[in-house]
């Protein structure tokens, strides 16, 4: 470079000497060389130029000055270097491991109350359990039966070949069991109350007012293996009407150790203090049962094997 630059200086000067200069303008001549030399002239070592390697410069092409007159010589413009680029070299790193995402308790939306924690100075008192108390009895479980009041009665009307005769049963036991307190007055209204009967007559109680009659009936029924007659209900059905209420009872009657299915009709009615009054009749055949009617006074009197049942009961809660 520095060749190229006295080289440069050397034709210049040449063409000054070629050309002539004037003795008035031997000053100015030398002073405008003297310009342009140093405008050519490579900066001092000192400068703050400092030239980059090779590798690192940019090259531009030259830009050609533009024409002005000899007397302010435009400065020569040299190729402008870019910023050097700065080459980042990522530093080598451990390879980072690799923690598996560790699983995470969903968030509970209900709201977190914190718990006081009991004062030191007031200790617990436990709370004393309470002793179980027993229940009250229901008043349906005491008054929910209905009792066989005394003038209830049950007999039967039987004909001979001679007369006709009754025979009434001195003893007669009734179980009523019913689901409300006030069962006789909610039958009478039409209510269905009962929840089971069982209606029983000793075979012993039944009275012909007759001795030699009455031995004949208990015998025709075999009171000693079969001492009783019973009457279990299973269904029943109401039907008012005006004053009284019509009953339809189905059950099973139970002779000479022989049960048949059978169905009551009888009629309720409102008795005194509430009480509920039930009255029938059926009639039954003594040998569907099993019962040969008894004959009397040497086969002169033969019992009918075809009697009616009545009753008259009064029940009350």
């Amino acid at each position: 470079m520095k060749t190229r630059y006295v080289l440069l200086a050397a034709v210049a000067l040449a063409a000054l000497v070629v050309w002539g200069v004037r003795p008035g303008q031997k000053d100015t001549a030398a002073a405008e060389g003297d310009s342009a030399l140093l405008a050519m002239t490579i900066p001092a070592a000192n400068a703050s130029t400092v030239i980059e390697p090779r590798d690192s410069i940019t090259a531009f092409p030259t830009i050609p000055a533009s024409t002005t007159p000899a007397s302010s010589p435009a400065p020569v413009v040299r190729n402008t270097k870019p910023a050097p680029v700065t080459k980042v070299v990522p530093a080598t790193t451990p390879p980072k491991t690799t923690t598996p995402p560790q699983p995470t308790e969903p968030e509970s939306t209900a709201t977190r109350v914190p718990v006081a924690s009991p004062s030191p100075a007031a200790p617990l008192t436990p709370t004393p359990i309470a002793a179980p108390t027993t229940p009250a009895p229901r008043r349906a479980a005491v008054a929910g039966v209905l009792t066989l009041q005394p003038g209830s009665r049950l007999w039967f009307d039987g004909s001979s070949s001679v007369k006709d005769f009754t025979c009434k049963a001195k003893t007669l036991t009734a179980s009523v069991v019913t689901s409300s307190a006030d069962a006789a007055v909610a039958v009478v209204a039409g209510e269905k109350s009962v929840t089971s009967v069982e209606l029983t007559v000793p075979v012993s109680s039944l009275d012909c007012d007759n001795g030699t009659m009455n031995n004949h009936m208990r015998n025709a029924l075999d009171a000693k293996a079969h001492p009783t007659i019973m009457f279990a209900l299973s269904s029943y059905d109401l039907v008012k009407g005006g004053e009284s209420v019509a009953v339809t009872l189905t059950g099973s009657l139970t002779i000479h150790g022989k049960s048949l299915p059978v169905t009551l009709q009888a009629q309720a009615t409102g008795g005194a203090e509430g009480a509920l009054h039930l009255t029938g009749v059926y009639e039954l055949n003594m040998k569907e049962y099993g019962v040969k009617p008894p004959s009397l006074m040497l086969g002169t009197m033969n019992v009918r094997e075809k009697v009616k049942v009545r009753f008259d009961l009064l029940l009350r809660d």
